[in-house]
């Protein structure tokens, strides 16, 4: 089922025009306004297919293909605030660019810049965990493919010419 919920419909990530919200009918109340949201109160709003969220349950395939082509009109600013008018919990997916802007994560310090040496600075999330005492440091980049495999085989117990042999064998 994916990122839908198991027994509550819509309760899942929706395609819009310009890519993906996240919304949450989670009650009877909710899907009114839901349907007056999307404007399909006459129309999926009124199927008796439809009426109670047992019953959108059974029908989820049908009602999803009824839905998805309203979606398909409009983008995810537009959606999220109508929805959010309507005070029907919903939230944008964003892409990785989208949350490394994000503000809420630039305040809290969740952005952090390393250097790499293949690519220059690159942005990557910075850890949760906020220590007034002893902030987290960024020293190093991720490593690349096979950087520390030497390192890692000596650790285990392979000697030098074993490690040799590995790379010759293209083993690492």
């Amino acid at each position: 089922m994916g990122n839908a919920h198991a027994s509550i419909i819509p309760y899942q990530v929706v395609r819009v025009q310009d890519g993906y919200i996240t919304i949450a009918v989670g009650s009877e109340f909710l899907w009114k306004r839901f349907c007056a949201v999307l404007g399909v109160q006459e129309t999926v709003g009124a199927d008796a297919r439809f009426a109670s969220n047992g019953l959108r349950n059974e029908n989820r395939g049908a009602l999803w293909a009824a839905l998805q082509p309203v979606f398909d009109q409009r983008g995810g600013d537009e959606w999220l605030a109508a929805l959010r008018e309507a005070d029907i919990p919903c939230g944008r997916i964003n892409s990785l660019e989208q949350a490394l802007e994000d503000p809420q994560l630039r305040a809290r310090g969740m952005v952090a810049e390393v250097p790499h040496p293949l690519l220059g600075a690159v942005r990557t999330i910075g850890n949760p965990i906020k220590l007034g005492a002893s902030p987290v440091s960024y020293r190093r980049p991720p490593p690349l493919l096979g950087e520390h495999s030497a390192e890692i085989l000596r650790e285990l117990g392979y000697s030098e010419s074993d490690v040799a042999d590995f790379r010759a064998r293209g083993v690492i």
